[in-house]
């Protein structure tokens, strides 16, 4: 079963990004695709929201979580290091 969410993840796009207003806040969504060597395919979840304005700057909060499937449909958490580039 999961070996056919392999394939259905591997025809998702690379990158897909959407914003969406939340209590007067923009947080942005985006979920990124990437192959490894073996085939294996990883997903990562960022979601970014923006605050408002204070003293002339804009901050925000990022986060991220992901996962890797194999060709044979094992699924493994990725780990916070490989998250870093995310956050």
């Amino acid at each position: 079963m999961n070996s056919s969410l392999h394939e259905k993840l591997k025809a998702l796009s690379d990158f897909v990004n959407d914003t969406v207003p939340i209590d007067y806040q923009a947080v942005q969504f985006t979920t990124y695709r990437n192959s490894t060597e073996n085939d294996d395919i990883e997903i990562v979840l960022q979601v970014s929201i923006q605050s408002r304005k204070r003293m002339g700057l804009s901050f925000a909060q990022v986060s991220a979580d992901g996962f890797r499937i194999s060709p044979n449909g094992e699924i493994q958490t990725l780990p916070k290091e490989a998250l870093y580039d995310y956050t």
